[in-house]
């Protein structure tokens, strides 16, 4: 049977501040200083502020190295990344320390895959959170470093296939009206002069659908939630 853990009992969490506004020269430095609004991507590569040494001395900031596991605790709950390079985080974020129980980038997937659970365990009427002790709570399974390494080569793949698909949907999106418009011209202007008809004069007939629910006849009834991208 494979083991099982809670989250606190195989990892460490750091975390982070933000230095005094203030002192407006904290902010000059080149330390990256990752908030919420950095989360773009699972990888943080750069940041919107850098902060200086001074200002890391002086505050509640945490710096951590490349590769760690960054864990939203508040306002964006449920986001994940791992850092890409040497970087600072603010208090919103939790630096996830696994210990050599767990690989890193297995956690990181774990808390991916977690997030819907992280955000409903958020609590606050107005700026929602989620406490230490609640993420520690968590319970991960530990399969053996061998199998770790496995899941993470998977699901790295698959979220490399996805995001080539999307990058080739947009691109697509983005020519696709370009190239109607160069074969036909703009429709609202028509300006090759093509010939315009009612679209009743193209059509056999339009019929209406079926307001009964598919189990009762017995075959699938398409529905208006279920015109989705990619859900039909």
């Amino acid at each position: 049977m494979m083991e099982v853990a809670t989250l606190g009992e195989v990892c460490q969490f750091v975390g982070g501040g933000t230095p005094s506004r203030k002192r407006e020269e904290f902010f000059r430095g080149d330390i990256p200083w990752a908030t919420v609004k950095d989360f773009k991507g699972y990888w943080i590569e750069d940041t919107e502020e850098h902060i200086t040494d001074a200002a890391v001395a002086s505050s509640a900031t945490n710096i951590v190295d490349a590769g760690t596991v960054l864990l939203v605790t508040r306002v964006g709950l449920g986001k994940v990344g791992i850092a890409k390079r040497r970087l600072a985080i603010n208090q919103d974020i939790k630096a996830v320390v696994p210990n050599e129980r767990v690989l890193p980038e297995y956690v990181f997937w774990f808390l991916l895959s977690q997030g819907p659970t992280i955000e409903r365990m958020g609590t606050g009427a107005t700026v929602k959170g989620v406490t230490l002790q609640d993420v520690r709570a968590l319970r991960i399974p530990v399969p053996t470093p061998a199998e770790q390494r496995s899941i993470v080569d998977i699901l790295t793949r698959a979220e490399g296939i996805v995001r080539l698909r999307r990058q080739a949907e947009a691109k697509a999106n983005a020519i696709i009206p370009a190239l109607f418009i160069d074969m036909f011209g703009d429709p609202a202007i028509n300006p090759k002069g093509w010939r315009e008809e009612p679209l009743s004069a193209l059509v056999e007939g339009f019929k209406y659908g079926t307001s009964t629910k598919s189990g009762a006849v017995g075959l699938p009834a398409l529905r208006i939630p279920n015109v989705v991208r990619d859900a039909l």
